[in-house]
């Protein structure tokens, strides 16, 4: 199997947008944090006045990454596009919030994983094969070896591996 070439790049960190803001010694520049804050995107449209911050950030850090490639949406639109999404988190936060009683929880917490390929599917016009994979930080690994594999049998022209963590709503 041929390995996916690797055309954009829509990295957003609590040091910023880009790869070039990640600091070369990350953890001497973390100065013992265990995480990072990452704010809320401001997205305007009324679509996005109820979903949750790691789907606002799929969609960010989607808009980043074709932004890198200087291109428009028009470019990732339709069939032709496979969507696979990795998360080590998944719905921890949600489930966070449903165990400690806070509002804003999702009702059904088990779907949480789901919800930001689907935000990212809607705004992007994706109607490509779609895949979740959690667990660990294998899993983004695990996301571009099934990339390549759509890519290689001809199930779609594009790849776009979207990966989003979250963890400062259940860091402790």
């Amino acid at each position: 199997m041929r390995a996916p070439a690797i055309r954009a790049i829509g990295l957003l960190s609590g040091w910023g947008p880009g790869a070039a803001a990640v600091p070369a010694d990350a953890a001497a520049a973390a100065a013992g944090r265990a995480v990072l804050t990452l704010e809320r995107p401001a997205f305007t449209h009324e679509r996005f006045r109820r979903s949750r911050r790691e789907s606002l950030l799929g969609v960010a850090a989607v808009g980043a990454m074709l932004e890198d490639a200087g291109v428009g949406a028009e470019a990732i639109a339709g069939e032709r596009t496979a969507l696979l999404f990795a998360t080590a988190a998944a719905y921890a936060a949600s489930n966070r919030e449903f165990i400690v009683g806070q509002t804003g929880g999702m009702y059904f917490p088990y779907t949480a994983a789901a919800a930001v390929p689907a935000e990212v599917a809607i705004e992007f016009g994706l109607t490509g094969p779609y895949e979740i994979l959690i667990g660990g930080p294998t899993a983004t690994m695990r996301a571009v070896a099934r990339a390549a594999a759509l890519l290689e049998s001809g199930a779609c022209d594009r790849a776009l591996v979207l990966a989003v963590e979250i963890f400062e709503e259940c860091a402790d």
